[in-house]
């Protein structure tokens, strides 16, 4: 059975970002690291992708755009995003939701929240594939 992919989209200048690696190290997904906005969606419509980690803003595109794109090239990606300096306002966060997120990670980030969202998650996903 093939890994399902995971990507994690983050500026890469957050502490979190390796706690973040440590958590999807830990599950039976193969990790695959976008740098952008856009560089997500080119891994989503490159990849069979199951799952989406928005850490933060991406610098190219709002979130919720983001969202929206992810989920018009596969309806089927989960997506979770940790609320980043720039969204973590109630209307953005409106906005994430509708745009069809499937968890919204508020500031301060729970880690235990966070890593059994990405194991039920993911543990879905492998069924799936089975």
């Amino acid at each position: 059975m093939q890994k399902c992919k995971v990507v994690l989209v983050s500026d890469g200048r957050r502490n979190q970002d390796q706690l973040l690696r440590k958590l999807l190290g830990g599950t039976p997904a193969a990790l695959v690291e976008a740098n952008s906005g856009r560089d997500c969606l080119d891994q989503v419509s490159r990849y069979q992708v199951r799952l989406v980690v928005v850490d933060g803003d991406p610098p190219d595109i709002k979130v919720s755009s983001l969202i929206q794109l992810i989920k018009k090239l596969n309806p089927n990606v989960n997506v979770i995003f940790i609320a980043g300096e720039q969204t973590a306002n109630e209307e953005d966060e409106k906005k994430i939701r509708q745009a069809g997120v499937t968890y919204y990670a508020p500031r301060p980030l729970n880690y235990g929240i966070i890593e059994k969202v990405l194991n039920k998650i993911l543990a879905k996903a492998n069924s799936a594939q089975a």
